[in-house]
């Protein structure tokens, strides 16, 4: 799947918030070698902890609007 079709965003948008992101040292993107109009997106390992970090505050909103799953 496409990360644009993914994040339901714009082109631009997406475009202007990889690049915020990059400058933080949270991502990196790499050109396709087969098709250089394609570039992928991998987390860097800081990108990974604050997702990691950032997992449990995720959850607790889901709690405050949606419950806690039932067990």
């Amino acid at each position: 799947m496409a990360l644009i079709e993914a994040a339901v965003s714009t082109k631009a948008t997406l475009a202007e918030m990889l690049s915020r992101m990059e400058a933080r040292g949270l991502v990196r993107r790499e050109h396709d070698p087969a098709d250089k109009r394609r570039r992928f997106v991998y987390l860097t390992d800081e990108g990974e902890a604050l997702l990691n970090r950032s997992i449990p505050q995720g959850n607790e909103v889901d709690d405050e609007f949606l419950g806690p799953p039932e067990r």
